[in-house]
């Protein structure tokens, strides 16, 4: 964590926004990755003085720019140029998993009139100093490629050995299996 981001601030009536995002639904119901960003961004408002007006979640992969969530609050931004809005995200990671996207949704916000803040990586619009920024979205990017890779070979390897790993089709429903394998089988309803 950057202790420049722990600096507490003066009491203030910066008004703040909260962007969290996961990548599945599947995220959504087994895990609490939206509920705990969003503690975490309010936390870190709340220290730097600051209230969180508004939370924008979305629920698709990091490497796309255009998400329904981002375009609401980057609309948000843009209809009050006035407002000196703060834009947190728990981590660079869930602003975006593709450099391209990261740079780009960067860019829009900065455009639109916000300032992008998190509590563990200190963002900056001097050129000169974004090069961790710019080097942490790239890492980011590769562990999703990595992720996706690990997932298809898994995937693959399932097939191999006799799964079915797409979603049921008409007239079939998934059992759980009886080899111990704690994985589910497909079969005729």
């Amino acid at each position: 964590m950057h202790t420049d981001n722990l600096t507490p601030s003066k009491s203030s009536s910066r008004k703040a926004i909260a962007y969290v995002r996961i990548s599945t639904m599947k995220q959504k119901l087994d895990g609490d990755g939206l509920n705990s960003q969003e503690r975490t961004c309010r936390d870190y408002a709340r220290y730097k003085g600051m209230m969180v007006e508004h939370v924008f979640s979305d629920i698709i992969s990091g490497k796309h720019a255009t998400r329904p969530g981002m375009d609401r609050m980057l609309d948000l931004l843009r209809q009050n140029p006035s407002e000196d809005y703060a834009v947190i995200i728990d981590d660079i990671s869930r602003l975006a998993r593709d450099i391209v996207a990261h740079l780009q949704i960067r860019s829009e916000i900065s455009a639109a009139g916000g300032e992008l803040l998190s509590p563990s990586i200190e963002f900056s619009d001097d050129p000169s100093a974004q090069l961790p920024e710019k080097m942490m979205a790239l890492i980011v990017e590769q562990e999703r490629i990595n992720n996706a890779n690990r997932g298809t070979s898994r995937m693959k390897a399932r097939m191999k050995n006799g799964h079915y790993v797409f979603p049921a089709p008409p007239a079939y429903k998934y059992v759980k299996a009886e080899d111990g394998s704690g994985g589910k089988i497909l079969v005729r309803k």
